[in-house]
């Protein structure tokens, strides 16, 4: 039995609406991410940029005076180890057991026998719709 080459198609020339399409979606989209990215550059420009130039507002592009006092003094929270654990713990545990209890649940739901799914289901679809904060939002703005 011989072998045949497949020979690999040859590509198309974009035409100019393809050109068009690509250069204006790659400006919106790196615009867009410069939007995004923004606020942690920003952030990082104010923390080692000279405080009293932050707390006036003259940072915008570029750090001023730059020193790294700010994260010597973070160094110095006691403990910031442990903090640092307990985010990451509850971080990686919450996101586990959330993906998990909801796997879990859509599973049962594709299940004709499942007990009280009808019950289970409209229960789950509430919650949806009623946030925990709804009642105590509520008060507030009825009281206040």
């Amino acid at each position: 039995m011989a072998k045949t080459k497949v020979l690999p198609k040859a590509k198309k020339p974009m035409s100019m609406e393809d050109i068009g399409y690509n250069i204006i979606f790659g400006i919106l989209f790196t615009l867009l991410a410069l939007l995004c990215a923004y606020p942690f550059y920003y952030l990082l420009i104010c923390t080692i940029s000279n405080n009293q130039m932050v707390e006036v507002g003259a940072i915008t592009w570029r750090p001023v005076g730059i020193h790294f006092g700010n994260y010597k003094e973070i160094l110095k929270v006691e403990n910031l180890g442990n903090s640092v654990l307990i985010t990451l713990a509850r971080t990686v545990l919450g996101t586990g057991v959330s993906v998990f209890a909801t796997a879990y649940t859509a599973y049962f739901f594709t299940k004709q026998e499942m007990w009280g799914k009808k019950f289970w289901y409209r229960f789950c679809v509430a919650t949806m719709y009623f946030s925990a904060g709804m009642i105590p939002i509520y008060l507030n703005n009825r009281i206040g």
